[in-house]
């Protein structure tokens, strides 16, 4: 695992690019690779890399070259199928200089410089000059695992594995992104190609940049594709559990190559506790690590200790205490823009933890988003019927909902019950974005300044979801959904903050549930053995029942949260108070703060449960205070 980096003059050939510039940069990522440092500059190109040894501990460090050194390439992440594809290359004439996984890349281009992506098992973002033919290519995984940011300032292409290093070139800007603010307040993050920064992109995932005699153009080169039913597509229960369960621990015996510890994040799930079955089956002993909360109802810390006693485990927990005012600043710096997922502190803490004993972690992320693990399907499911009631009892139903007292328990069914008469009568996609996200429409009309307002007509439109809802071939609104937190939730939200809290500690996650041929299969199940009746995963939970005892399978789900409400209400109150204090908020210019400070006394005083709103306004209090005002040092 690494960070990565780079300049390029997009026209002008002559103007040379400056070491200095490419040092600064890998300076600031030296975090996601403190080990070492490489770079490589060709006149007008210039990459740079930090290292986190992982394999090839002795002769793999980067930049990676080609024979005659014509080819360089810096990377990212791990290619799980290097092995294969070195001696395939070997048989076909190519000579390898390491035993490193990303050799295999700049031989792979070698051979078919159009379609050599294609031929990548793993998780990377890396970038590969062709000196010869003056051609950069910048290439992100299939599932959007590892990170790639990018700007074009000043004739030049600059990108990093994160913002930070990009912005820390001084002439780069920091306007903000207006639109982009708009989905975050709504979303709880931002969804690709934005960022918070208004002329900095993320490239999405499964996506490549050229740049090539003067032109910057982005492509794909892969997509999940859905098979029509010929209508006898539809296969029986054992076979979908059985391809599932070869998939899944091919998935998993790949990702436990390493030459440095390995361990596993283990919360007790499914997911995770699948993940410690199977890689049982190879590694023994194995080490786990989970974490624990003091609310009875957040803390999950005795299914993860039963699952570690099943299989055997060398296993470690830590509990998340209230007092994270010292870290929160540090965890906001490291996610480079604003993100409120607040899980993003037990992240961070469990990655510490682990990365005290081990170097690589396999996690469970990506099931849910696979085989619709999330309450907002059900939730899609309960709508239609509710649809169809009488007006009468829908209306019994309102008033019953909001007389349900406030509590901050986690899965509160107050919160839960009033999101879903909120959003109940809109259309499904609108439905389900409201379902798991924050500020409505029209609370944002509310919490938006006037100044602010007048700059936001026609951004709520959410574009960029729509088109993934719409994408062919998925011929179900459920199939839709899933599909949709495939390309946005999972790619924006979960692996960004996987990806930074491991990273902040140099420690790299693999997580063998977004193995791209495992995602292929699932997506063409029949979405009714995902999510059967109302009960969610269905055929997850069928496919591993061989391997898991019934109190882990059968077990709902709760998710990874702290918790945000009660805090705020309590040991977060003072910090709270003052990020978001009227003379804060109307100095940011951003929000009303009549509004701000009516969520707050709400909250405070127990008759609203605000905590998700107001977890948001103070993430962004603390960013903008970093990286826009630049007060904050971490």
């Amino acid at each position: 695992m690494c960070g990565i980096c780079g300049i390029a003059n997009i026209s002008d050939i002559s103007r040379k690019i400056e070491a200095s510039h490419i040092r600064l940069m890998c300076d600031t990522l030296i975090h996601r690779g403190p080990d070492e440092d490489g770079a490589y500059i060709d006149n007008h190109v210039g990459l740079g890399i930090r290292r986190l040894r992982v394999i090839d501990l002795k002769t793999g460090s980067q930049p990676i070259f080609n024979e005659n050194k014509s080819i360089c390439v810096v990377n990212n992440g791990e290619i799980y199928n290097f092995k294969e594809l070195r001696e395939r290359l070997r048989a076909k004439g190519h000579v390898f200089s390491t035993n490193s996984d990303a050799e295999v890349i700049v031989h792979l281009y070698e051979e078919d410089e159009n379609r050599f992506i294609e031929n990548l098992d793993g998780m990377f973002a890396f970038a590969l000059w062709d000196k010869r033919n003056r051609k950069l290519v910048v290439a992100r995984d299939r599932l959007g695992v590892k990170p790639l940011y990018y700007t074009v300032s000043d004739s030049r292409l600059l990108f990093a594995s994160e913002v930070k290093a990009i912005i820390g070139i001084e002439e780069i800007s920091r306007d903000i992104n207006m639109q982009a603010l708009d989905y975050y307040l709504s979303l709880n993050y931002i969804p690709s190609p934005l960022t918070m920064f208004k002329d900095i992109y993320k490239l999405p995932p499964a996506s490549f940049l050229t740049l090539h005699k003067g032109r910057v153009n982005i492509s794909k080169y892969w997509d999940i594709t859905y098979k029509k039913d010929s209508g006898n597509g539809v296969k029986k229960e054992g076979y979908y559990c059985e391809a599932i369960l070869g998939l899944l621990e091919e998935a998993v015996k790949k990702r436990l190559v390493s030459d440095v510890p390995l361990g596993f994040f283990l919360s007790g799930g499914i997911d995770s506790s699948a993940i410690v079955a199977l890689a049982s089956r190879f590694n023994k002993p194995i080490k786990t690590f989970s974490i624990a909360f003091k609310e009875g109802s957040f803390d999950e810390s005795r299914y993860a200790r039963s699952v570690s006693e099943r299989f055997g485990t060398e296993h470690h927990d830590f509990t998340v205490l209230p007092k994270i005012e010292d870290i929160l600043e540090k965890v906001v710096w490291h996610m480079d823009e604003p993100c409120a997922d607040s899980s993003a502190i037990p992240v961070y803490y469990l990655s510490k933890m682990a990365r005290e004993q081990v170097t690589v972690a396999l996690s469970g992320d990506g099931g849910d988003e696979l085989f619709g693990g999330y309450h907002s399907y059900n939730a899609y499911k309960a709508a239609r019927i509710y649809r169809k009631t009488p007006g009468f009892l829908k209306y019994a139903i309102k008033n019953a909902i909001k007389r349900i007292p406030v509590s901050y328990s986690k899965v509160s069914m107050d919160y839960m019950a009033k999101r879903f008469v909120d959003g109940v009568d809109l259309d499904p996609l609108r439905a389900h974005l409201w379902w798991t996200g924050s500020f409505s429409e029209t609370e944002k009309d509310c919490l938006y300044s006037r100044n602010i307002t007048g700059r936001l007509k026609g951004s709520g439109n959410f574009q960029i979801f729509r088109d993934h809802y719409e994408r062919e071939g998925a011929n179900d609104e459920l199939t839709r959904l899933l599909y949709l937190d495939l390309k946005t939730y999972l790619s924006d939200d979960i692996l960004v903050k996987v990806d930074r809290m491991s990273m902040a500690n140099s420690l790299e996650v693999r997580s063998p549930f977004l193995d791209f041929k495992l995602a292929e299969f699932v997506s063409n199940i029949p979405v009714q053995f995902k999510i059967r009746g109302f009960e969610k995963k269905y055929i997850l939970k069928k496919a591993v029942s061989k391997i898991l005892p019934g109190s882990v399978v059968n077990r709902g789900k709760k998710g990874f949260s702290i918790p945000a409400g009660l805090w705020i209400r309590t040991h977060l109150k003072e910090m709270t108070m003052d990020l978001l204090n009227t003379g804060k908020i109307k100095e940011q210019g951003f929000f009303n703060p009549a509004f701000v400070s009516k969520l707050l006394d709400r909250h405070i005083r127990g008759e609203e449960d605000n905590g998700h709103r107001i977890w948001g306004l103070l993430v962004f209090s603390i960013w903008h205070e970093t990286f826009i005002k630049r007060k904050v040092k971490v």
